[in-house]
């Protein structure tokens, strides 16, 4: 049996703090990943979304890309909005209102974001 030594020990701390490292970086968390995400979650289409069409499968989408985009990226408003053709108040609206539905509505809402989270990478 092999003697297990601190520089190796130290190696093997090395070697997966890399792995960790590059794992976290190959996708990088964007506005246009979140996007096609929760698109794909909500089994609608991007252009559709991008579009000025007020159907509730693509105004929820569009709530639900503006409440995690602006969460998880920390872009500014207006960034976020550019995204989906939004000015900044609406993206802001947007966040408010899961926000506040997250605490009214409960589960069914909060394991929805969650999913879409994972789906994420978070």
């Amino acid at each position: 049996m092999k003697e297990v030594t601190s520089a190796d020990l130290a190696n093997n701390i090395i070697e997966t703090v890399k792995v960790e490292k590059t794992s976290k970086f190959v996708n990088v968390i964007n506005p246009a990943y979140i996007l096609s995400i929760v698109c794909r979650y909500n089994n609608v289409n991007i252009d559709d979304v991008k579009g000025k069409r007020r159907f509730k499968e693509l105004i929820t989408a569009r709530r639900e890309y503006c409440y995690l985009a602006y969460k998880i990226t920390k872009l500014s408003q207006r960034e976020v909005g550019n995204e989906v053709g939004l000015d900044h108040a609406t993206v802001l609206h947007h966040y408010r209102t899961i926000s506040a539905w997250l605490g009214i509505k409960g589960y069914y809402l909060q394991e929805k974001i969650e999913q879409i989270e994972k789906l994420i990478g978070l």
